[in-house]
């Protein structure tokens, strides 16, 4: 039932988009070898597709997606940028995307001010905590993480001086016999 779902709303799409059903059979078949885990064969029929529509952003983005699954991020970094060069617009939809491509592909120093900007853009807690862990650090020292880390470090520092409190004692009337 999904591979028909999936052939249908690709058919549907490139329809809407100006594409032949021919195309919108390609785009299931790519989808489908995504799914299997091919991703050779899903990049080969979506690099076929970018040849007959080079400016659709959405094959674009599929495309990048497919490339970082199969950890080739320096290829889904460059067809990220090609999206932000073709539809500007759809920035905000790709940048944490651009943000983690980058950083797997071993460039930190570009991956970070991205991160920063898609932490702007994130609308959840746990997108937050996701990006800030992409980025390797907590915003400010007083942030709810920060906070807890603090408590936490404070008890671990009172249970010690409470344990050698209560055995020095002991030891040293040990040591005195």
């Amino acid at each position: 039932m999904r591979p028909v779902r999936h052939a249908a709303f690709a058919l549907a799409v490139l329809c809407a988009l100006g594409g032949t059903p021919a195309a919108a059979a390609s785009l299931a078949l790519a989808r489908q070898a995504t799914e299997a885990r091919d991703f050779q064969g899903a990049l080969a029929q979506f690099e076929a597709l970018l040849e007959t529509q080079p400016d659709n952003s959405d094959l674009l983005i599929e495309t990048a997606r497919v490339y970082g699954f199969a950890d080739r991020h320096r290829e889904a970094v460059a067809t990220y940028q090609r999206v932000l060069a073709v539809a500007p617009q759809r920035r905000n939809d790709i940048v944490a995307a651009l943000a983690w491509q980058t950083l797997w592909a071993g460039d930190g120093a570009a991956a970070r001010p991205l991160f920063v900007e898609a932490q702007a853009l994130a609308t959840t807690p746990r997108e937050r905590a996701d990006l800030l862990r992409g980025e390797g650090r907590i915003d400010r020292a007083m942030s709810k993480e920060g906070a807890l880390l603090a408590n936490n470090i404070l008890f671990a520092a009172f249970t010690f001086v409470m344990l050698l409190g209560t055995t020095f004692p002991l030891i040293v009337e040990a040591l005195n016999r």
